[in-house]
């Protein structure tokens, strides 16, 4: 989708039981949206709308892999340093927190965010688009740039990297696609289009509890 396409289709009236301010204003600081608001316009409109009002690609937390975290020896005295993450195998830890589990990003820019609205910065502290608060992810981890022909992610040159499939990112843009597993240290994220994560959460709200 171009950027014109995108301003077009955000400038449409919005379907039955959506906010016409658009997904950019259920953003907290951090970038993620509530998925309960998520889940109850799923239950008020079609899929149509639904993809119209979120016009981008998600990050839907899945998994905490298990492994350890040390403190680099060269960081002796320094602030806010980044833990390097050894991965312990290839199987996700059993007790993934709830919140990484409930975390959605939309690759949206927030109200107040600077910089170009196509480019998303990803990274631990505040100034970063989408923000993972956790001791092995890099104060400016990676970016995923929203294009003409789709998304594509690269990583900053992180403590820990970033893995897309289990393939390490470089500097060079990766292009990715529906249901790509993304890594950025030990956190794992499904990289969802709009009409998948539509899929996943009528699912969801139509499955029995317990």
């Amino acid at each position: 989708m171009t950027h014109h396409d995108e301003k077009a289709s955000s400038d449409r009236p919005a379907g039955p039981g959506l906010m016409p301010a658009g997904i950019e204003a259920l953003l907290n600081a951090s970038g993620r949206v509530d998925p309960r608001l998520l889940a109850r316009l799923v239950e008020t409109c079609s899929e149509a709308d639904f993809v119209r009002f979120m016009r981008r690609p998600v990050l839907a937390g899945l998994a905490l892999q298990a492994g350890s975290l040390e403190q680099r020896q060269d960081g002796i005295g320094v602030v806010n340093q980044t833990f390097v993450f050894a991965l312990h195998g290839e199987e996700p830890h059993e007790s993934t927190p709830e919140a990484l589990k409930r975390a959605i990003y939309p690759l949206v820019k927030r109200t107040d965010a600077a910089g170009a609205s196509h480019i998303l910065t990803i990274g631990c502290i505040s100034d970063n688009d989408l923000v993972i608060p956790d001791m092995a992810i890099s104060k400016h981890h990676a970016i995923i740039e929203i294009g003409p022909d789709g998304c594509s992610i690269r990583d900053r040159g992180s403590t820990n990297g970033t893995l897309v499939n289990s393939t390490p990112v470089g500097a060079k843009p990766l292009p990715l696609k529906d249901v790509d597993i993304i890594a950025f240290a030990r956190y794992e994220f499904f990289f969802l289009t709009p009409e998948s994560l539509y899929e996943r959460l009528a699912i969801t709200a139509s499955s029995p509890p317990g």
